[in-house]
């Protein structure tokens, strides 16, 4: 699996507010249905990929659990040079 993702200004053609010519999510890795998925690059911490599925949004709106993001549930923070391994569902 490959992704790239970089942000420019339609405006002027200038790049986003990092200046990197990929300041998104960008990875490279590999996946497999027996081993599942390992990925090296620009990605989401652990803290977003382990509550993102726990989390329930209200009537209220997603900031009032979390102000300021301190969890990193808007997923805002990436993490440079990060390796993830991904274990496979194992159903007993």
């Amino acid at each position: 699996m490959f992704r790239l993702e970089s942000d420019f200004d339609i405006e002027n053609g200038m790049a986003g507010p990092s200046g990197r010519l990929s300041g998104r999510r960008t990875y490279v890795g590999l996946l497999n249905e027996h081993w599942s998925m390992f990925a090296t690059g620009r990605r989401s911490n652990a803290m977003q990929k382990t509550l993102v599925p726990l989390y329930i949004a209200t009537a209220l709106g997603r900031d009032v659990h979390h102000p300021f993001d301190t969890d990193d549930l808007d997923s805002t923070f990436l993490t440079n040079n990060s390796i993830q391994y991904q274990t496979p569902d194992w159903v007993a």
